[in-house]
């Protein structure tokens, strides 16, 4: 006899929809690989590596239980969620820089109150790269505007790093005894 896992990844893989109650045990399963990893997971595991293999095949089945889900329908269907799901992306890309700028500036002591500012500007710089570039491009809007403020961004991007580059780096983030 196949096992409720075994049997959701045969139906995904023959495209068929989750009979309602088998979407709810796939999803509570998910849900419990994900807080499992989030409760169990110690500094130090080797990350990536088999210790992501718990939280991505959680998201997985959460992902496969679809709308039928009382989780998904309930939990992960409130607006306040979907909107942090348009901006994970963003979120992901934009929450490695601040990390890393706060990380460089503070040292590996970072505070409570460090740790809420460098969530706050994550989420305000993924929510503005969702809305003002992201969505426009999902959406087809390939307007002047669009097209001229990637130009602008990529301009000055490329701008600072030749300019950091050719100075051999900022002067100031390192004592001179270095």
């Amino acid at each position: 006899k196949q096992s409720t896992l075994l049997k959701s990844i045969r139906l995904y893989l023959e495209g068929a929809v989750l009979h309602k109650s088998y979407a709810n045990i796939q999803a509570l399963i998910g849900f419990l690989l994900i807080i499992f990893s989030l409760c169990f997971y110690k500094r130090g595991m080797p990350f990536p590596g088999w210790a992501a293999l718990l939280p991505i095949v959680g998201s997985l089945l959460i992902i496969n239980a679809g709308p039928a889900a009382w989780l998904n329908r309930s939990l992960l269907g409130k607006p306040i969620m979907v909107s942090i799901g348009f901006i994970s992306y963003p979120l992901y890309l934009w929450h490695w820089p601040v990390l890393a700028f706060f990380k460089f500036e503070l040292g590996d002591n970072i505070k409570a109150k460090s740790g809420i500012m460098i969530i706050a500007i994550s989420l305000i710089l993924a929510s503005l790269t969702y809305w003002h570039i992201e969505r426009r491009i999902k959406l087809g809007y390939r307007g002047v505007k669009l097209t001229s403020m990637l130009l602008i961004l990529g301009l000055g991007t490329a701008t600072m790093g030749m300019t950091i580059a050719s100075n051999k780096g900022l002067s100031f983030r390192f004592p001179n005894l270095i």
